[in-house]
């Protein structure tokens, strides 16, 4: 679907649903986005969002790596208790896990099949 998206010009009746309906986007978020276009002609908001720093620091990751090549097969929380204790570092097993994204690692599940 195309929109033209011109600041001054009003918007047609039904719009608005079609786009939420095509896009999966809620209905009165589109309407809020629709209205910031027509009065600014732009859908950023012009506020810059600081990035925070990251929790753990580059010797932090190489020591996670380096876990990782001992025991690859290692557990999140395991991760986080070793961290604890080399480094003093308290950080939540999602922050090791957005990290470990971050620096390549991809998940291997493991299933437990009851007998």
């Amino acid at each position: 679907m195309h929109v033209a998206l011109d600041g001054g010009v009003g918007w047609a009746y039904g719009v608005h649903e079609e786009i939420s309906a095509q896009t999966g986007i809620n209905e009165r978020t589109v309407q809020r986005l629709l209205k910031i276009v027509s009065q600014s002609g732009d859908v950023t908001t012009g506020v810059e969002r600081k990035k925070r720093d990251p929790k753990l620091t580059d010797e932090n990751q190489q020591f996670i790596a380096a876990c990782l090549e001992h025991s690859p097969d290692v557990y999140l929380t395991e991760l986080k208790a070793q961290l604890e204790e080399a480094y003093g570092v308290s950080v939540l097993p999602s922050t090791i896990w957005r990290t470990l994204r971050a620096m390549g690692f991809t998940l291997k599940k493991v299933f437990y099949m009851h007998r």
